[in-house]
């Protein structure tokens, strides 16, 4: 209940409120799997839609360190989550594929 005041009068109201959350962590991957199907056409190359396949956006695959930042559904398929360390996801999936050129989110998507 909110007590409110309105010149003199005061009046007492049930004031409801809506939560509303949205989980965009699929989007990260989605963007970067955007990112290289444009990049292959317009280099005239070949490659596969990261949707599709266990793939996973985060961490330095050249050290093999750092976390999930997210996931596709194949990945998370094969028990691989967000926040996990890469290494893990490696264990779990040794042909995992991560895009070496992340979309720059700060300077174009968002």
């Amino acid at each position: 209940m909110i007590r409110q005041t309105v010149g003199n009068t005061a009046r007492e109201s049930i004031v409801s409120r809506i939560i509303f959350h949205i989980d965009v962590n699929s989007a990260f991957l989605a963007w970067s799997a955007v990112e290289e199907l444009h990049r292959a056409k317009e280099e005239g190359r070949e490659t596969v839609d990261l949707r599709t396949v266990p793939a996973i956006v985060g961490g330095d695959v050249t050290k093999r360190r750092g976390i999930v930042t997210a996931a596709s559904i194949p990945a998370k398929k094969l028990g691989i989550r967000t926040a996990q360390p890469v290494t893990d996801a490696f264990r779990l999936c040794p042909d995992l594929i991560v895009p070496l050129e992340l979309v720059s989110f700060s300077t174009g998507l968002l």
